[in-house]
């Protein structure tokens, strides 16, 4: 195995850990993060062009949690529009 999949086998390992210790909140938690992860590596580079649906909920769920847009998660969410912000 390369370097790369040695490290991908050992961060799956510490999660793995985790998971087994964890309490039932802490369970919870780390299923959120995991989930999210996974929402984040599906989403394409250029969705703020075409904004599916289940991204801005996506995005709407994350503002409730705490986390601040960028200007293009905001364009992506329908509060910006494209041409309001500055990407040079």
């Amino acid at each position: 195995m390369g370097e790369k999949a040695w490290a991908a086998y050992d961060a799956k390992k510490k999660i793995a850990a985790a998971a087994t210790a964890a309490s039932e909140s802490r369970a919870w938690m780390l299923t959120f993060a995991v989930t999210v992860a996974a929402m984040e590596s599906r989403m394409a580079k250029d969705v703020w062009r075409s904004r599916p649906q289940y991204v801005s909920e996506y995005l709407a769920m994350l503002t409730e949690n705490g986390h601040t847009l960028s200007n293009v998660e905001k364009v992506i969410s329908g509060e910006l529009r494209p041409e309001d912000i500055d990407i040079t």
